[in-house]
């Protein structure tokens, strides 16, 4: 046993140099990048089964939504269909290139706002 003073052995932290900084960087980033992953597969896994919202689909000026939406459930999507008319003195096909739309279905996926 020695008289020595243990008050000298304790050192302040040393600084962090750039490769401790790029190490707790890519950690960061792998800690959002996974999260954000993980936000993402439970949105698909849980909003499978959601109808897509009445808000997403609305007619332009003129054109007119005929009769109630009808849903198809599947087991990997549910899809809404609708039925809209042109307006007056209009062909459907600038009705679709009115609304942005194509003649193939489109898919809307989830978002971080879901």
């Amino acid at each position: 046993m020695t008289d020595q003073d243990d008050t000298d052995t304790e050192e302040a932290p040393r600084p962090l140099d750039a490769e401790d900084r790029r190490l707790v960087g890519w950690t960061i980033a792998l800690i959002i990048v996974g999260g954000y992953a993980i936000w993402q597969l439970l949105g698909v896994w849980t909003a499978k089964d959601a109808v897509p919202p009445a808000w997403l689909i609305s007619p332009p000026a003129g054109a007119t939504m005929v009769g109630e939406p009808r849903i198809d459930y599947q087991p990997y999507r549910v899809t809404l269909y609708v039925t809209v008319r042109p307006a007056e003195g209009e062909r459907a096909h600038q009705l679709v290139e009115r609304m942005g739309l194509s003649e193939q279905p489109t898919q809307i996926g989830p978002t971080p706002l879901d």
